[in-house]
């Protein structure tokens, strides 16, 4: 597997760097990967890894017209 450095504010690198190891097998929503990483809180994902991982491009969204649809799911650029 690919290995990936992330530095970020707040949160874990290490989780981080999970999450871009579950996208470099496709997009997923984003209530899947809170679950494969065991983050239970959804304001705490956001805030400490989805919103800092699309700010430094590590991430996009596969709907970027619609942020805040149901359907969105996240991939790597």
């Amino acid at each position: 597997p690919k290995s990936y450095s992330v530095e970020l504010e707040r949160g874990d690198p290490k989780v981080a760097e999970r999450i871009l190891g579950l996208l470099a097998d496709g997009p997923m929503k984003p209530a899947e990967l809170r679950e494969a990483v065991g983050i239970r809180s959804r304001i705490h994902f956001i805030r400490y890894y989805i919103s800092p991982m699309l700010e430094k491009g590590l991430i996009v969204r596969t709907d970027p017209d619609h942020p805040n649809t149901p359907h969105q799911e996240y991939k790597l650029p």
